[in-house]
């Protein structure tokens, strides 16, 4: 089973240079080393945001919940963990009807970006990815519909300045449906680099902490 784009939206009034929609990666899964963060990466945990000290820019998160499933970590949707071994780390971060993540990259220059989503309730949780112009008054540049079926998904960008991108839940009848996502990644193939050993204590989203 894969993604399925339900729907997908440009709007014409916004300007083309801040943001263009890649498409989405199913095939990866927790596997990002290779493939995204060769800039910076940010993994979500029970404590909060942990971020990569070549992070190019900030993130802040607003609406969000932390959860972490130990007895997953052994999925291949849960995201690699920084250094050697085979180690993984299923969590996420959660909201009640939206959850929106804040992205500020430096201006005008354009890096590819991935947003990580995991369907953790496995109840093909149907979510509208959308991403706000910071830097033109909020204006929305693109909406995505996507449903999570049985793997992880990356929803890809390229993206610059100050961007908002809201995750919204499309089925909030159905138990167990939350909009939700486990990592944030700059950057193409290359490796994100942490530091720190402590994963129990709170991060708040502070760089490092994940070796």
């Amino acid at each position: 089973m894969t993604w399925n784009i339900l729907h997908h939206f440009s709007h014409e009034g916004a300007s083309p240079t801040p943001i263009a929609f890649l498409g989405v990666d199913s095939v990866t899964q927790g596997d990002w080393k290779p493939a995204y963060g060769v800039e910076g990466a940010c993994l979500f945990t029970a404590q909060g945001p942990v971020v990569s000290e070549t992070f190019p820019g900030t993130i802040e998160v607003a609406g969000a919940s932390y959860e972490e499933f130990a007895a997953l970590s052994s999925d291949p949707r849960a995201l690699e963990l920084p250094g050697p071994g085979a180690r993984r780390l299923a969590a996420a971060a959660f909201g009640h009807q939206n959850l929106r993540i804040q992205v500020s990259l430096p201006p005008s220059i354009p890096y590819p970006t991935g947003i990580y989503l995991v369907d953790w309730n496995n109840v093909r949780a149907e979510l509208r990815v959308k991403v706000f112009d910071d830097d033109a008054g909020g204006v929305e540049l693109s909406s995505q519909e996507i449903e999570l079926s049985d793997r992880g998904t990356y929803v890809l960008y390229r993206l610059w300045g100050r961007k908002t991108i809201q995750v919204e839940n499309l089925n909030e009848d159905r138990p167990g449906s939350r909009p939700t996502f486990s990592g944030f990644f700059v950057g193409g193939a290359g490796r994100a680099h942490f530091h720190g050993h402590d994963l129990g204590s709170p991060t708040g989203g502070i760089r490092g902490g994940l070796d």
